[in-house]
């Protein structure tokens, strides 16, 4: 019994393998196909995209699966297959340095990458940009009080273009937003403020060409100066106002109240900037340094484990299904055409087959009542003859019911 038993459970178990591991083959073979569905080139570089998603997916323990998906999002932003393979990498990179899906990391790199309008159709050019970007992101979200999402929403709600517009590097749009972070602007809100104080400065500095906020934010050939020193300017030129006389100063050249919030925000954080400005620029490997440490945990090893036997799955068993459809198609087109033929023909099929139920109905249960009513019949003829009250009772009833019917 005890063998029965353990056989029975590991045929079970090893069902639920299977079904298991041809889920799992069957998800990413979509999941690829959903992928490459905008991706024009796709059908050159199949080989190698599915490679690349069953290869990051166990390196980032995200899966073939997720790491598709991821490709599907880049292909949405306009990737082709070479951009693509070669940001997926830097995404599920990203993706464990924020602890977020793969979907939302290549969303934020994207959009980010778009709006401060270092996108390159160029696949080197476009992934040196992108690796950057995202080094910075990381840094800023362990040195100050943001995190990666907050600085996207930040970079997407105008930031970015109005920075790549006047020219500010993303070093010192980064450095201005990690200030403002740390004194409760974040996300969105941020990259508004940001934006406005950027725009606000620029325009009223060159308006006002002669006056010393145009040598605070423009340098002798009329380019922005970093953060570094128009924080240090601002400092310099108003900082030792109190509130009314400053608001006084910077209206008169100009600045309107929302890019008079930024530079309030600035003013006095001197030390601060400098200090980012010297972790930004020590930003390269951030990501990767960050991914690596969370991927080196024990419930992500674990997770590392699990898709390498999904990429087996995925290897055996996705050929293995492949050849099953070959053979059992055929003979579902037979079957649907046998169908339709029916159909033509007032529905033959299932008008033989009711028949045949019909006979076979009648074949089994005429029988089987009429032995049944037989055997009711003698039952109560053998009732009545064996008591002489039973036959007396049973005549006085027949002849009532008769006079009721008269």
């Amino acid at each position: 019994v005890a063998k029965s038993m353990a056989g029975a459970m590991g045929i079970m178990a090893g069902g639920a393998m299977f079904i298991g591991g041809a889920k799992a083959a069957l998800d990413f073979e979509q999941a690829l196909i959903n992928a490459t569905a905008a991706m024009p080139d796709a059908a050159d570089h199949m080989e190698e995209l599915t490679m690349l998603a069953r290869d990051w997916g166990i390196e980032s323990g995200v899966g073939a699966a997720k790491a598709a998906d991821a490709i599907g999002y880049l292909a949405l932003a306009g990737y082709d297959a070479e951009r693509a393979m070669a940001s997926l990498p830097v995404v599920l990179k990203f993706a464990g340095a924020g602890a977020f899906d793969a979907a939302t990391a290549s969303d934020i790199l994207t959009d980010a990458l778009s709006a401060l309008k270092l996108a390159s159709k160029d696949a080197e050019t476009n992934l040196a940009n992108m690796t950057h970007v995202a080094d910075l992101m990381s840094k800023a979200s362990v040195t100050a009080n943001t995190s990666v999402e907050q600085l996207g929403e930040a970079f997407l709600m105008k930031a970015g273009s109005a920075a790549a517009n006047a020219g500010m590097a993303v070093e010192d749009l980064t450095n201005m937003l990690m200030i403002f972070a740390d004194q409760g602007r974040k996300g969105s809100e941020a990259g508004t403020l940001a934006a406005a104080t950027i725009e606000g400065l620029k325009k009223s500095a060159a308006k006002f060409a002669d006056s010393n906020l145009n040598d605070v934010i423009f340098d002798s050939n009329g380019n922005m100066r970093n953060l570094s020193e128009i924080v240090e300017g601002l400092t310099r030129e108003f900082g030792h106002l109190s509130a009314e006389e400053r608001t006084a100063a910077l209206m008169a050249l100009g600045v309107n109240r929302q890019a008079m919030d930024g530079v309030n925000l600035l003013i006095g954080q001197t030390e601060a900037v400098n200090n980012y400005a010297d972790a930004l620029d020590n930003a390269g490997g951030a990501t990767s340094d960050l991914a690596e440490k969370k991927w080196a945990a024990l419930s992500q090893q674990i997770g590392v484990i699990k898709q390498q036997l999904v990429d087996f799955a995925i290897a055996v068993l996705g050929p293995f299904l492949q050849g099953v459809v070959a053979i059992v198609k055929p003979l579902a087109n037979v079957i649907q055409a046998v169908g339709r033929w029916s159909e033509s023909t007032n529905n033959l099929i299932p008008n033989l087959m009711k028949s045949v139920g019909i006979a076979v109905s009648l074949k089994v249960l005429l029988p089987l009542v009429a032995t049944g009513i037989l055997f009711v019949a003698k039952s109560l003829t053998k009732l009545m003859f064996s008591n002489p009250f039973t036959a007396i009772l049973a005549g006085v009833i027949m002849f009532v019911n008769h006079i009721r019917e008269a």
